[in-house]
């Protein structure tokens, strides 16, 4: 069967609530940052990044760049309050939601259409839905799997949707460079390269056992995923998915944890050690430092994220 997922990707989630929360910030350049001296552009809003001011950037450069940027500290129990609200829209929509990060998510509408028709109706309600309680906006993509739905929702943005067929997908593939598929950096790009693998579609015909010499079990594992098919398995090169009884819960290189439901609220102990129920998948989460946490995952390993509870 033909699975249809659909992509969500907040636009500029830090900077957009910071915007709503706050009047005055509206439609001005402003730039989230951390709490420390030495700190970096968190996320920059649209308007910052009309003068180039990047995520990832030192503060000084960003001020460079706008020398009218606002800079704004984040808030973490701000954009956690706002994320379980969007959870909470998607899941009037479908039951099987993934938070991959805690500003994007898939959502698999497979059985949803009896009731909402079809996949673009059921993306606009979520937009409008999202505009007129949060005032956000989001981007869409919706394709037959994970890996070409978050493709589509980078497509065009901000407020965009972007729909992936079945039947074109091939033909979307074949001259797409790889480094545009998620999971796949500079290092991996570099490395594939040197195999004379540049585009998904030569990726495609790669002989599994010259990429798993190269790569090892990664190489594998990039030619089991196929993008073009339709029935590409959970495990996408991120963004794994745990069946919990809320739903699915994203364990990818999330940036932040966000609670699904009552049932998997974080009760932070004195020692920094998180206490969840025992049907939950969680096995532990330790603090590393005062802002930084480890999680450990049964059958998924550790994953390090920042804090999102206080």
């Amino acid at each position: 069967m033909i699975r249809t997922i659909m992509h969500i990707d907040m636009n500029a989630f830090f900077a957009s609530v910071e915007q709503q929360c706050n009047p005055f910030l509206r439609n001005k350049p402003i730039a989230v940052i951390g709490t420390n001296r030495r700190t970096v552009v968190t996320t920059a809003s649209y308007e910052a990044r009309s003068f180039g001011v990047k995520t990832g950037m030192n503060v000084w450069e960003a001020k460079r760049c706008c020398p009218r940027l606002i800079l704004v500290p984040g808030d973490n129990a701000k954009y956690t309050a706002t994320c379980v609200k969007l959870i909470a829209i998607f899941k009037r929509y479908t039951p099987l939601v993934e938070l991959f990060s805690i500003d994007e998510a898939f959502l698999d509408i497979t059985g949803s259409f009896t009731l909402f028709h079809t996949a673009a109706h059921i993306a606009t309600s979520i937009k409008k839905r999202i505009k007129d309680t949060l005032g956000l906006r989001c981007s869409i993509g919706i394709a037959p799997n994970k890996l070409l739905a978050k493709l589509a929702s980078g497509l065009r943005k901000p407020d965009g949707l972007v729909t992936i067929k079945h039947d074109e997908v091939a033909s979307l593939l074949e001259d797409l460079p790889v480094d545009k598929l998620c999971g796949i950096g500079p290092s991996l790009d570099r490395s594939l390269a040197e195999q004379g693998i540049r585009t998904c579609g030569q990726l495609g015909r790669a002989c599994t056992d010259a990429l798993e010499k190269q790569l090892g079990s990664l190489g594998k594992q990039l030619h089991a995923v196929d993008p073009g098919h339709p029935d590409v398995a959970e495990d996408d090169l991120e963004g794994r998915a745990l069946h919990g009884p809320q739903g699915l819960l994203g364990t990818g290189r999330a940036h932040h944890l966000v609670a699904l439901g009552a049932q998997h609220q974080l009760k932070a102990l004195p020692e920094g050690v998180v206490v969840v129920n025992d049907e939950d998948p969680i096995r532990h989460v330790r603090r590393a430092t005062s802002d930084v946490w480890s999680i450990g995952v049964r059958g998924f390993g550790r994953a390090g994220f920042r804090r999102s509870f206080r």
